[in-house]
């Protein structure tokens, strides 16, 4: 199944509540997730206008989860991304894509982590002119290829990620990490 949403203007996601356990391993998504992409070609893109970080994607699950599926494009710009729960910010599970981040924050919540891969997912994440505070992790059998482009910064640890990292960015090293491969 395919599915979209495109939004250009005002952006706001609002997720409130506890997350609940998925209903099956086949629909991750009643995870209590701002956004969702779960199959094959599921695609989202939000662009709000205005300051870095005007619009938002909150939620106390996951703030953008991807699942069950190959193809899937997340293209967020202008937009604060942040959880109140225990679940990292963004999630890849079992799925295969490219999320990109431009003029945006990224905001983990009290877990830490702001982008997991798990089980066996490969994704591109690039970030252009973004701010992100917390951890970039791959889990074994999982590929991240992280790009910091135009000004991002990422604050946090990143495991076995790949990490491309151009002149006007940084990484601000938060504690021991091992990126699986670092050009800078």
């Amino acid at each position: 199944a395919q599915g979209a949403v495109s939004v250009t203007g005002a952006l706001l996601v609002d997720v409130s509540g506890a997350p609940g356990a998925p209903a099956s391993p086949a629909s991750l998504c009643s995870t209590g997730a701002g956004v969702c992409l779960e199959g094959v070609g599921a695609r989202f893109s939000g662009n709000a206008s205005g300051a870095q970080g005007s619009g938002h994607i909150t939620s106390t699950g996951y703030a953008l989860h991807m699942s069950a599926g190959t193809g899937q494009t997340a293209t967020i710009g202008g937009t604060a991304l942040s959880t109140s729960g225990a679940l990292d910010l963004i999630s890849v599970q079992n799925a295969a894509g490219t999320i990109t981040l431009t003029n945006s924050t990224a905001q983990a919540g009290s877990n830490g982590v702001a982008l997991a891969a798990t089980a066996n997912s490969t994704l591109a994440f690039t970030n252009d002119s973004t701010q992100i505070t917390g951890d970039v992790t791959a889990a074994a059998g999982s590929a991240v290829a992280m790009a910091l482009n135009n000004g991002s910064a990422l604050k946090g640890v990143i495991t076995a990620a790949k990490a491309d990292i151009d002149a006007n960015s940084r990484w601000d090293v938060r504690a021991s990490s091992t990126p699986a491969r670092l050009n800078n």
